[in-house]
């Protein structure tokens, strides 16, 4: 199988890669944004089974700090991979545009594929867009396009800009006794580990699923629980953690779709606190 990808060198890019072993790869390593960029490495890739759009601006510090960039490369980025495969004439791959729960109005319920759609930030509205020009993209020009709205995940590998990385280090470097304020820890969230993701990613392939998938464990999260693990792991008893109520996001997927394809994913806190926090660097 020779299969294409854009982001293959991100975290989700390099799990994807380690999980479908045997597989030949098709990298673009350049700025999305780029459209001239994009058509000269799909014109060179060759036939491809598959097309993985994974690159991103995801953090959304960086996405706000720079909101045209981000938009350049979530959006006009996406336009431009659809734009190569499409000009390029041709046989035409599978193509799966990776998306995000955060394109959803947050809701206490599970959230289906057909759900009120309402980001509540600037990353989420991004990825909706380049999902609306995507979709466009495939009904135009008859793509056979799967749109994997994936929810929140965590891995060692990840920046400080990311949730599990970010209150590792809040909690690491606050005095003894200190008392931390933390906003929307009262929020709940789906989460995941990059490979649970990629099982996910491997079924839609094999199958060629169309359509949108959300790419969850249905099962609901509260990020205080989250950070009372981090406390616990590192032996911060000391420290006194306080939810503040703004910012508080409900993203619980309805993973109907996904088991209908027979994929169960299960996420496990315990076993994410001892990838993140080695007993041997415990306070």
């Amino acid at each position: 199988m020779r299969l294409g990808a854009t982001g293959l060198s991100g975290v989700l890019g390099r799990s994807l890669k380690s999980r479908l072993g045997g597989v030949e790869w098709a990298s673009f390593e350049g700025d999305v944004g780029d459209p001239a960029a994009v058509a000269a490495w799909y014109a060179g890739a060759g036939r491809l089974d598959g097309l993985f759009h994974l690159a991103a601006v995801v953090p959304l510090r960086q996405v706000e700090s720079d909101l045209p960039r981000a938009v350049r490369t979530n959006v006009q980025g996406t336009c431009n991979v659809l734009d190569a495969v499409v000009k390029a004439g041709g046989p035409r791959p599978w193509l799966f545009l990776a998306s995000t729960s955060h394109v959803y109005a947050s809701s206490p319920e599970p959230l289906p594929e057909t759900a009120c759609l309402g980001p509540a930030n600037a990353y989420g509205a991004t990825k909706l867009q380049a999902e609306t020009w995507a979709d466009y993209y495939a009904r135009r020009h008859g793509l056979a396009l799967c749109i994997g709205r994936i929810f929140s995940y965590s891995a060692p590998e990840q920046p400080e800009s990311y949730f599990v990385p970010a209150i590792i280090r809040k909690l690491s470097d606050a005095p003894r006794g200190g008392r931390l304020e933390i906003p929307g820890i009262q929020g709940t969230r789906d989460f995941l580990t990059p490979e649970l993701i990629c099982r996910a990613f491997e079924a839609l392939l094999e199958r060629k699923a169309a359509g949108v998938y959300n790419i969850g464990t249905g099962h609901a999260l509260k990020l205080l629980e989250i950070v009372a693990a981090v406390r616990a792991r590192l032996g911060r008893e000391d420290l006194v953690i306080v939810p503040r109520d703004e910012g508080t996001l409900h993203l619980r997927a309805d993973v109907s779709k996904l088991r209908g394809l027979g994929v169960e994913l299960r996420f496990d806190l315990p076993a994410l606190m001892e990838r993140m926090i080695p007993r041997a660097g415990k306070k």
